[in-house]
């Protein structure tokens, strides 16, 4: 005897479950595909900016480098500096203008303002008539 719930299950819903799972097995792989073109492109663009950068880090370390000289070579010839010397040049040259100063106002003091303010009317007197006499 059949046992009335024992039945096979329809081949047309069978056949129709298989073709679905394949339908969204192959959406599955062409996105996966999708994404391993996404990621490989990703992969290209980091080598590219990594190189870049690596172009750019050594530029830039060369730039430090002699940059450093630079600060090494000046460091050294300020320690080969005579501080003291110059220091004692400048205190010279301070005295020295100094008393060229006390002796250029000692000269301007010793000029007798009213006496030259009297020689220039003086000859501003004789001038005067002769500058007329030439028609001026």
């Amino acid at each position: 005897m059949t046992d009335p719930d024992t039945h096979l299950p329809d081949t047309s819903v069978l056949a129709q479950a298989l073709s679905e799972l394949q339908n969204q097995n192959a959406e599955q792989l062409k996105l996966m595909k999708k994404q391993l073109q996404l990621f490989r492109f990703l992969a290209l663009f980091l080598a590219i900016a990594l190189a870049v950068l690596a172009v750019f880090l050594g530029s830039t370390f060369n730039k430090v480098n002699r940059t450093i000289e630079h600060i090494e070579t000046v460091t050294a010839d300020l320690a080969k500096a005579d501080w003291t010397g110059m220091v004692e040049n400048i205190n010279i040259l301070v005295e020295s203008s100094q008393e060229s100063l006390g002796q250029a106002t000692a000269k301007i003091d010793s000029i007798d303002i009213e006496t030259l303010n009297q020689s220039i009317q003086d000859l501003n007197t004789v001038i005067g008539p002769i500058a007329r006499l030439f028609g001026g």
